[in-house]
């Protein structure tokens, strides 16, 4: 079998995409927000089988309202692939890897070459906002969004520039987006619409089955969810209504209150150095591309992520992951000028040529950053007051040391519950106590100076330093009850 220099490219380039969305993917440890929650909403939902309600310690979850396609997903990968880190973040990556896929497959098929996705794969896989925490590397909601509303945007370019049977596909991809992540799912809308007016499109698909099909799928299998889901878990149409709608929309909620013009700082974080410069001049050169297809194309990549931008600043609750649907978007936009500007990578001229060096130093640089960020552990002593347990607890679960018997963290635990919670599935005898539950012969783990200064004082204990700081205590039986251990 012989290999084209462009399957040869190709190639590499789906190596390289892999390899910066599932590198060292079940290294760090659980995150704090909002993944240990998010997770435990999926293990009990397996352990219950209660596979159309969620639940936090056996109860009703209405903390977390958003739909439940991504336990799902996680439910069954962790079947598949185990229940660990990688296995439970599979879904998230996975979602990523989609998109790419999806905006490489449109771009031939409209555009006439695969080098348009190539190139906006390549810058979306440079902006740290989106290859990180909270988005394609954790195991929360807003990779898997990106898929639905990425889909729903790429389908209706289809359906401009091809059939309207692609409206179909359009409300297909607004259903993934609405099970994922509620009404956050429909933000894109408003862009869409503005796209369809601007095509002159507007009138004449609302004129067509295939928009009614596809609205009608998408109500049934919305308001089939909704509505079976309450009559599960009664009160969860209030819930949704107070935390999406009026609780993070119409007013700040746990105060993550910011200005309007917050994201626009987000999105400089978000794209880093390297992503800020190819995000810059990669729709510089768009707005300004020979082709009138791949003008037309990056100003309506541009006018749904400016759309999604406006939505979320005029929300009151605002969070940097609310971005990440946003980051394809632009990515594609880039990459399409950066795809025209250079033409056919087989026929470049020397000045090309060296910027195609310049830009592959660009990325390499951007990414071992990026790599380096992700995998190497933090030294602030705020992440070592968060993870020092985890890191224990980490271990144990892939057979790594004994684990403790006992655990003690007072802050938000929902990031150390669900290791126990893993280690008890695995069967280990391992809980979550309070100081005052704490017997002799426990191993506890703890990290916080308070809790460890608190044992020493009330028990004699055999202690084992970890190193992010946490400490295993092993509770001794008083020979007195009037002789403490007085070690530190």
């Amino acid at each position: 079998m012989r290999f084209s220099y462009a399957k040869i490219l190709g190639l590499l380039w789906f190596a390289l995409v892999v390899f910066a969305l599932f590198f060292g993917l079940g290294k760090p440890f659980f995150q704090i927000w909002d993944e240990g929650r998010i997770l435990i909403n999926t293990f009990e939902m397996a352990q219950s089988g209660q596979w159309m309600a969620t639940t936090f310690e056996g109860k009703p979850e209405f903390w977390n309202t958003k739909p439940l396609l991504l336990h799902w997903l996680q439910w069954a990968s962790a079947f598949l692939f185990g229940w660990n880190e990688w296995g439970l973040r599979l879904p998230s990556a996975a979602s990523a890897l989609g998109v790419v896929l999806l905006i490489l497959g449109i771009s031939k098929g409209i555009l006439g070459s695969y080098r348009y996705g190539f190139a906006a794969g390549l810058v979306l896989m440079v902006l740290p906002g989106y290859v990180g925490f909270h988005a394609s590397r954790t195991a929360d909601y807003d990779a898997l969004l990106s898929l639905g509303t990425t889909g729903a945007f790429l389908s209706l370019w289809l359906a401009a520039e091809r059939d309207s049977r692609y409206l179909l596909l359009t409300w297909f991809f607004l259903t993934l987006a609405v099970l994922t992540k509620g009404i956050a799912g429909l933000l894109i809308a408003p862009g869409l619409a503005c796209i369809a007016l601007l095509r002159y499109r507007a009138i004449p698909w609302l004129q067509t089955r295939w928009f009614w099909l596809g609205f009608v799928f998408f109500v049934f299998v919305v308001l089939a969810y909704y509505l079976g889901r309450d009559s599960l878990q009664p009160g969860y149409l209030e819930a949704v209504w107070n935390n999406e709608l009026g609780g993070r929309f119409a007013q700040t909620n746990e105060g993550h209150n910011h200005p309007w013009y917050y994201y626009l700082g987000v999105l400089v974080r978000h794209a880093g150095f390297g992503g800020g410069f190819l995000l810059l001049f990669g729709v510089a050169l768009a707005v300004k591309a020979g082709s009138d297809r791949v003008r037309l194309a990056a100003r309506d990549a541009l006018i749904a992520a400016l759309f999604l931008g406006v939505v979320l600043s005029s929300s009151q609750s605002k969070l940097d992951w609310y971005l990440v649907p946003m980051h394809p978007l632009l990515a594609l936009a880039a990459g399409l000028g950066w795809a025209d500007w250079l033409g056919d990578v087989r026929v470049l001229g020397y000045p090309k040529r060296i910027m195609v060096l310049v830009l592959a130093l660009l990325f390499s640089a951007t990414y071992s950053l990026e790599i380096m960020g992700r995998t190497n552990r933090p030294t602030s002593p705020e992440w070592r007051a968060k993870y020092a347990c985890s890191e224990v607890l980490s271990q144990a679960l892939r057979g790594q040391g004994e684990p403790p018997t006992a655990v003690l963290y007072t802050p938000y635990d929902a990031h150390v519950r669900i290791y126990v919670k893993l280690l008890q599935r695995k069967g280990h005898r391992i809980r979550l106590l309070k100081s005052s539950e704490v017997h002799h012969r426990d191993r506890v783990l703890c990290s916080e100076p308070e809790v460890r200064a608190s044992l020493r004082q009330k028990f004699a204990v055999d202690s084992v330093v970890h190193p992010l700081g946490a400490v295993t205590y092993t509770i001794l039986p008083p020979l007195n009850p009037l002789n403490f251990d007085e070690n530190p």
